[in-house]
């Protein structure tokens, strides 16, 4: 049975209003289990960055030469990002100096032909390594990200490369 309210103000009825509704929606959630498909939804959106993340230090280990038997280990060994960047994706630099780090700890296990990566080829930066005047190679080219090649004036000189001009 409810009781009529009396309230003095607006702001003693908003306050009333709120914590009812506070209390239907807890009773909601308990009654629907909209926690446990929180925790499902959340639990896929991890397992799918995780998968992004693999994929990307898999790339990473292609690159540096590191034989593909020896990744699974590696990443297991690797603190790997686990949010992603500012773009949704995962943080290349920081999958690099992941293993930079492992790989000064372990040199062994990346194998004979490895070539660790000192950084990412990030054009933001002042490096001239990895700037866009840098020269281009063959090399610099299979390790840029898809994003980093298809900068206006990147894409540009890499079709210039790729079609025989050098500089």
């Amino acid at each position: 049975m409810d009781f009529p309210v009396t309230v003095n103000s607006q702001e003693e009825f908003d306050e009333l209003v709120k914590g009812r509704l506070a209390r239907e929606k807890d009773r909601w959630e308990k009654e629907t289990n909209v926690s446990e498909y929180r925790d499902r939804a959340e639990q896929a959106e991890t397992r799918a960055f995780g998968r992004l993340v693999d994929r990307d230090a898999r790339e990473v280990l292609k690159s540096m030469n590191v034989p593909a038997e020896r990744h699974g280990r590696i990443l297991k060994l690797s603190e790997l990002p686990t949010a992603p960047g500012e773009d949704g994706e995962p943080d290349r630099k920081a999958i690099i100096d992941s293993f930079k780090g492992l790989h000064g700890d372990m040199p062994e296990i990346f194998g004979e032909g490895a070539t660790v990566k000192e950084t990412a080829l990030d054009t933001s930066t002042g490096d001239t390594d990895s700037g866009t005047d840098a020269p281009l190679t063959r090399e610099r080219i299979e390790t840029m990200s898809p994003d980093e090649i298809n900068e206006p004036t990147m894409w540009e000189r890499v079709q210039r490369f790729m079609a025989g001009e050098r500089g």
